[in-house]
């Protein structure tokens, strides 16, 4: 038995767990136990387990234990909250060790941008890295595949890839134009006003590891300058930032009005806008620092998935006491608006 006040208490596990714990004898601790059962939950996470067979891991519960995810919960909390990349550390440490994984300048076992580890000819990946829409990405999961980060060009490897530190700064301030293009009226038009043409990854070769920055290049559609053209942007960000963002993502629920009837539609459609409580705007990543009044905004990216990552990514810049609701294909844009409209605060809904 497990005794719940005492952390040193022992437990006897079934015959299947005893053997994974064969390096601590017939009996393990509390501590222990939790520890071996966060590996479990983050083995389950990896969509190809089966692939996995070959996949060798450090036997060294130290490894184990030190691991955020394997912590007991706090004043025997029933729940444990889990933190963008706890899974993908634990999976890291598992891969690699505790200590070759210890970063030198902050002490963080995958540092604060991270986004890839490789050892034994395998690699542990968040499941955020590529260039899918942000709304299928299952951010509970964490992808295992074999082989080894490789510049295709030198042929060299490193056994990290990360986030860069240094980034362009961003020249698109367009504050001196209005965002909001749909406030005051019942209805507006679900579109992408600030599409983004081209999505570009640069690496860079580092002694450590690669280093990842990828550039946003588009226009906002929308708003001219003073020669009458649209006003180009470009953006810069990290995948391991990306993520986190996601992580603080909520997402829109399933309705029951995005069946074969609706999706053969053809031409322009309207959405519900609302009267003074709702307004509708262009991308908000060249709109620093702005408080638009109204207590939900709808961003104006549908159908591009590239700009509705820029808009994950720039909540906090843009008006950091909103939360972000996000809509997928299977909800609807009225059916968004009005979950997000039954929330308290302010809210930004990314259509």
């Amino acid at each position: 038995m497990i005794d719940s006040h005492n952390t040193s208490a022992d437990v006897v596990l079934p015959p299947a767990l005893q053997r994974k714990a064969h390096s601590v004898g017939n009996r393990i601790t509390v501590s222990t136990f939790h520890s071996l059962a966060a590996t479990l939950i983050s083995l389950a996470t990896i969509p190809n387990l089966p692939d996995c067979e070959d996949l060798k891991l450090v036997d060294e519960c130290h490894v184990l234990h030190r691991s955020e995810l394997s912590e007991p919960p706090r004043n025997m909390r029933p729940r444990q909250n889990l933190g963008p990349c706890d899974i993908f550390s634990h999976l890291c440490r598992l891969l690699v060790g505790t200590e070759l994984l210890a970063d030198a300048d902050d002490g963080n076992i995958t540092g604060n941008d991270t986004l890839m580890v490789s050892d034994f000819g395998w690699t542990v990946i968040l499941p955020s890295f590529g260039d899918g829409d942000p709304f299928i990405v299952t951010l509970e999961s964490v992808h295992v595949r074999k082989g080894v980060p490789t510049n295709s060009k030198t042929m060299e490897r490193r056994n990290r890839v990360r986030d860069a530190v240094w980034r362009p700064p961003e020249t698109d301030d367009l504050t001196v134009m209005d965002p909001v293009l749909d406030r005051g009226k019942p209805t507006y038009r679900p579109r992408c006003v600030s599409p983004v043409l081209r999505r570009t990854e640069y690496y860079t070769t580092r002694k450590d590891a690669f280093h990842l920055t990828i550039k946003f290049n588009g226009y906002h559609m929308e708003h001219l300058n003073a020669q009458g053209l649209q006003h180009s942007f470009e953006s810069y960000h990290g995948n391991r930032k990306l993520h986190e963002y996601l992580w603080q993502t909520n997402t829109a629920p399933p309705c029951p009005h995005m069946g074969n009837e609706r999706n053969s539609k053809q031409g322009p459609r309207e959405a519900k806008l609302g009267m003074g409580d709702v307004a509708a705007l262009a991308g908000v990543w060249s709109w620093p620092d702005t408080k638009v009044t109204e207590r939900i905004v709808v961003v104006l990216v549908d159908g591009d998935k590239r700009a509705r990552w820029l808009a994950l990514a720039n909540r906090l810049t843009f008006d950091p006491r909103r939360k972000v609701m996000i809509r997928g294909d299977s909800s609807c844009e009225d059916c968004a608006l009005e979950a997000t409209t039954a929330l308290s605060g302010y809210w930004m809904l990314v259509i």
